[in-house]
Parts: structure tokens; sequence; C-alpha cells
């Protein structure tokens, strides 16, 4: 036990802990040991998002932990930090794990309490569900991130995943790849786009806003969804679904999801980076109707899935009362474990 850390946390705790809520919409929340980070931060703001109070069920010391994180101690600076119940009745107890995985490799695991990667912690605060239904997308892919080497070309401990700089790597090769080195020049290759182009704003060259970054998804059909920091996931996929584009990514990342995604349905899913490439040709071919039919499906995925609705749908009405919560390097340290035992 750490006593300035206990101290702290007791501060923190009477300082912005509210007191005042409807205890019969309260999810107390039990937590065997403190491996979280940002995803914490969204998984408490999407409860409360849905009319739900998220309590967590940890010691003063967990409460100062969770200043160590800069998304994860904005559960204190917007008052999401809500005070256990007098009478101890809530709507329902539920025990979070950061055995993601574990869990969505495991058949036997329900995938209904497997709880996959949100948006980034800073789209929370961004009213941008209207441009989800916007029409006259460019037909081309669209790819914004970091490039460089931060734990993204690392070799993962997923078996198969091809890294993002590999792939990017191999596109800019492509005939159609289109690479802006400033903003001002993006505006103008994005003016001259033919179908099937792929658009790839490489961070270190071309980084954009939040908001302005859910504009820009919202004016393609497609996004290329690419592995993250050392895992298979990333929180561009749910950015992208959410702003109505038709993902493309690896056939090992579509089964770190709780529910796969499936190929020409509701996505557009690679095998290698050989396949990826055949797919990118084909996207000029599509009709407008196959594409349209594409982009439901994933909206439907995404509603179905991902949506901060059907999330705190199925916690507060599964019968299961253990979730895995997507959180990073601890979830791989996990499953790290897990197949070396």
């Amino acid at each position: 036990m750490n006593f300035k850390k206990n101290i702290k946390g007791f501060y923190l705790y009477y300082k912005y802990s509210v007191r005042n809520f409807d205890q019969n919409k309260a999810i107390l929340i039990s937590i065997d040991e403190f491996k979280f980070n940002r995803y914490l931060y969204t998984f408490v703001k999407m409860l409360h998002l849905e009319g739900c109070y998220p309590v967590l069920d940890v010691g003063f010391e967990s409460v100062a932990h969770l200043t160590t994180d800069m998304y994860s101690k904005n559960i204190l600076s917007e008052r999401l930090l809500f005070k256990n119940t007098k009478n101890g009745k809530y709507l329902k107890k539920i025990h979070l794990s950061p055995d993601y995985f574990t869990a969505v490799y495991n058949p036997s695991i329900n995938n209904e309490t497997v709880i996959p990667i949100s948006k980034h912690p800073l789209m929370y605060g961004l009213d941008a569900s209207h441009l989800a239904l916007k029409e006259n997308r460019k037909n081309a892919v669209f790819f914004a991130g970091t490039t460089l080497n931060q734990g993204h070309s690392k070799k993962q401990v997923f078996e198969g995943v091809i890294n993002r700089v590999t792939v990017i790597d191999e596109l800019k090769k492509l005939p159609q790849a289109i690479l802006p080195v400033s903003t001002e020049n993006y505006h103008e290759l994005k003016a001259t786009l033919k179908d099937g182009s792929i658009v790839i704003c490489e961070r270190d060259k071309l980084s954009f806003p939040p908001a302005k970054l859910l504009e820009e998804l919202s004016s393609f059909s497609f996004y290329l969804a690419l592995p993250g920091r050392g895992m298979p996931l990333c929180h561009n996929l749910t950015e992208a679904l959410f702003l109505g584009c038709v993902p493309i990514l690896q056939e090992v990342y579509s089964n770190t999801m709780p529910e796969p995604f499936q190929h020409l349905k509701n996505a557009l899913v690679y095998r290698d980076v050989n396949h990826l490439k055949a797919i990118l040709l084909e996207i000029e071919q599509m009709s407008p109707v196959q594409i349209a039919l594409l982009k439901q499906e994933s909206m439907a995925y995404y509603n179905a899935y991902l949506s901060e609705k059907a999330l705190v749908k199925r916690v507060v009405e599964s019968n299961n009362n253990k979730f895995y919560l997507q959180a990073e390097g601890y979830s791989i340290v996990k499953y790290k474990n897990t197949i070396q035992a």
C-alpha cells in the first residue's frame, strides 16, 4: 500500500466524486487489478452518455492512478466518478478484466462479454453523427495515421499480422497512391481524385485535428484500417465505421473483433499484401449499388456491435457479469503470458 497515493486518491475522490444521481441507473464496476488506460475512460464515458452512472469500486490508490494517464484522468475532470450508493443497490454489478485478446480467441467465452476498441477519447466530445449520412463521397480509399517507428512496425505476438508500416511502404509503390505532403497539397489532390485512388496521409507530413479528421473521413467511401501499436486493433476502425466508411482490414485484424467482418458484405477483408492490392484494384470497378450496399452493411455492423447504445445495452441486458475490456499494452501482456504458458 502506497501511503502518499492513498492520501492523493482520498483527496481526489472527495473533490471530484458525484454524490447525487439516480441510483437505479448506477453500474458498479469492480476491478481486480488496475491494468487499464485510456479505454477505461471511453468505457465509463459511453455508459454515462447512455444514461447510466458508472461507479468504480476501487480503492483510493487506484483513484490516484487515474491521473497517470492523460485520458483516464478525464474521469475526474469530467465528473464521471460516481460515489458508491448508500443502500448498495445498483442497476447492475460488473467486473472488468483487461484480458481482452485471451477472451476473444477463446470460443468458450461468450463474445457479448468482449468489449472491442472504441473511438479515440478525443472523439467523444465532438458532434459528428450527421457526417455519417454524408453523400457524394469519393469512391476512393483514405488512410491517416502514424507511420513512423513508434511501435507500429515491430513484430507482434499476434501470428500473421502485417504491420502498418510494411503495408504503407508497399502501397506507396502503386500508381493510384496519392501522397499529400501538406494541407494545401492535400486539398489540391483531393479535388482531382479518381475512383480507386488511395490517399495516404502520414502524420509526420499531414496531421488533422480530431474534428477535421472526422470531416475528412466522411468524404470517402473506404477506409484502410491498419494495425495499431503492438496489436491488430486501432481506434481508427471504429471512427471510420462511425462516419459511414467501409473498412478495409486484414483477416487477422477482423478476427480480433467479437464479431468478425465478412468480406464483400460489411467490409473488404484481405489475407496478405498481394490480396490487398487486388482488392484495391477492384474498387475502381465497383458500381454505386455495390458500394451503397457495403456501406449499409458496415453501418449496420457499427450500430449492432460498436456504438455506445449497443455496447451499453449489451452490458446492462447480458446475463453475464464479467466483461473483457480492450486495454492495449495490458491486454497484450496478458495474451502473451497466456500463449507462452
